[in-house]
């Protein structure tokens, strides 16, 4: 049997090992065919560049990376080929059995969710993984020895816009914001990948959504659902507590294993003290709504570095929020030129390179100030991804304390 895998990244490359695993002939797509030919499994794997002519009819189907548009040409020229496409995570659904899946997404806040659902979970001896865009990919649990884990799974907009397989116990929806428009076309496309989540529920099985969901997206809604009290300073708590409810947790038993819960790192981290200058990781910001959350949270006296990959959404939003709260900008990236007229009431300064930016933030910071990465933008044009970027900072934080330290 041969599979074919378009991408090779994470999600590409475990795709791969579990194809093998399962005794399928892999053959991969990927614009840079010069692997390191050393690993074992990599032999195993035949590479084809894209611009290569593929006779499809000899494949099962094609698997594609989360973040490969269903209107890649490849995409494309399979399914005119009849060859059954399907995303990284729906493949590994085809395998999943006995476990109890929990599906989650929304623009800001599921990477929290999911890995509050986990921590709970597990404190309160139900076996649990988190797993998905959060990091470790399903078909790499997959690999491992099949336990009976709930599996909470966090799915982005790209994986659910291709997602078909009704797999899901329980579904979540926290919020919808502007985000990836450049890759979904439109506001409608990216909302309606959201909401696909409701069409991967298994039958008569509960979809939880937030009172903002309701108001501003009813007429998306194709099922019954289940709306969790809506705070906005407590909205992922109270969709963690509603899952956690829903597989027996008690609300006292919850909030005791709440209370020990640590939120991951590159979400308004509290990196260092220096010389009274606190210094905040937000990298985990991507769109526009994170950053005003994370600006709304520290309320005063912010030295902002926002800027990255533009995804064609409307910062407007800023302006108003900003406002007595934000001192000063730095602008990195390549957005950073683009993103100066947009806040030019503030006289923000273009630096493009983060390093630049921080040294600069710290050279003009005053006791009390905060200097706040959150970027508001994609990462991929300087850096792996929001979690490299984040560790950058930090280590350029680590550096003027060092630096401090001598003085």
């Amino acid at each position: 049997m041969k599979s074919l895998i378009l991408g090779f990244g994470t999600s590409g490359w475990s795709a791969a090992l579990f194809l093998l695993k399962k005794g399928y002939e892999v053959w991969v797509i990927d614009k840079d065919k010069k692997k390191d030919k050393k690993n074992f499994f990599l032999k195993k794997i035949i590479f084809l560049n894209e611009d290569e002519e593929i006779d499809f009819s000899q494949f099962k189907f094609l698997v594609i990376s989360s973040g490969i548009s269903k209107k890649h040409p490849i995409v494309i020229k399979a399914k005119r080929e009849k060859v059954l496409v399907l995303d990284e995570v729906e493949l590994a659904f085809l395998y999943i059995r006995k476990n109890i899946c929990i599906g989650i997404t929304g623009s800001n806040g599921k990477t929290t969710v999911t890995s509050l659902i986990e921590f709970v979970l597990n404190q309160n001896n139900i076996k649990a993984v988190a797993l998905g865009n959060i990091g470790k990919s399903v078909t790499s649990y997959l690999l491992e020895k099949n336990k009976k884990e709930v599996l909470i799974i966090e799915l982005s907009s790209f994986q659910l816009s291709k997602i078909r397989k009704k797999i899901l116990d329980i579904a979540v929806i926290l919020n919808i914001s502007e985000d990836h428009i450049d890759w979904h076309g439109s506001l409608k496309e990216y909302v309606e990948s959201k909401f696909n989540i409701q069409n991967c529920l298994k039958k008569n099985k509960k979809l939880f959504i937030s009172h903002d969901i309701k108001k501003r997206y009813f007429k998306y809604l194709n099922r019954k659902f289940k709306v969790f009290d809506y705070n906005k300073n407590n909205q992922n708590v109270e969709a963690a507590y509603h899952v956690c409810k829903e597989l027996g947790i008690k609300k006292k038993n919850f909030l005791k294993a709440f209370d020990k819960f640590k939120s991951g790192d590159h979400r308004i981290e509290l990196v260092n003290k220096i010389s009274g200058i606190l210094f905040y990781n937000d990298s985990k910001s991507t769109n526009a709504a994170s950053t005003i959350y994370a600006v709304e949270k520290l309320k005063k006296n912010i030295i902002l570095i926002v800027g990255g990959v533009d995804k064609n959404i409307c910062y407007k939003k800023w302006k108003k929020i900003f406002k007595g709260k934000v001192k000063y900008i730095f602008l990195i990236g390549r957005c950073a030129k683009k993103m100066e007229k947009e806040l030019k009431i503030f006289n923000p300064e273009v630096t493009i390179f983060l390093k630049k930016a921080v040294n600069k933030a710290f050279k003009i910071a005053e006791r009390g100030d905060k200097i706040l990465l959150s970027p508001g933008f994609a990462s991929f044009d300087q850096f792996d991804d929001y979690i490299h970027r984040g560790k950058e900072f930090k280590r350029l934080v680590n550096i003027i304390e060092k630096r401090e330290n001598v003085r």
